[in-house]
């Protein structure tokens, strides 16, 4: 009498969990990419981020000079309707490398967070500010 044994190799892992775990680690490098996106830190609301310029921000009532230039920080922007132009917080004053002055802008808070006045949008480079 011959007996037929099946051999059944094990699955070592099922296709379900396999999808779970992708799912899973595309859920948590999700949160920390939206967490990043509102918890950013910047060095002072003074510094403004505006990508591919090399100009400095002179804080006018301090006349204190930033030297890094704005590509090095991050920000958002937002519309213009979101921020109230009522709540001036400061003039401050854009330099270039060679020390002219290039514009003065207006800073402005909202309940959205701070913003630089900026052509018809506004920047802004701190979500939380007292």
């Amino acid at each position: 009498m011959e007996q037929n044994y099946k051999i059944e190799e094990p699955e070592l892992i099922k296709k379900e969990t396999v999808k779970k775990v992708i799912f899973y680690i595309y859920i948590f490098f999700s949160c920390i990419s939206i967490y990043k996106r509102y918890t950013y830190d910047v060095p002072s609301r003074n510094v403004v981020n505006t990508i591919g310029r090399t100009e400095y921000i002179v804080n006018r009532e301090t006349n204190e000079r930033y030297d890094k230039p704005f590509s090095s920080l991050s920000c958002y922007k937002t519309s213009y309707e979101d921020l109230e132009i009522g709540d001036k917080i400061g003039d401050f004053e854009f330099f270039d490398k060679d020390g002219k002055s290039l514009k003065i802008y207006k800073i402005y808070k909202s309940k959205y967070g701070v913003g630089i006045k900026k052509a018809r949008s506004f920047t802004v480079f701190n979500k939380e500010l007292k």
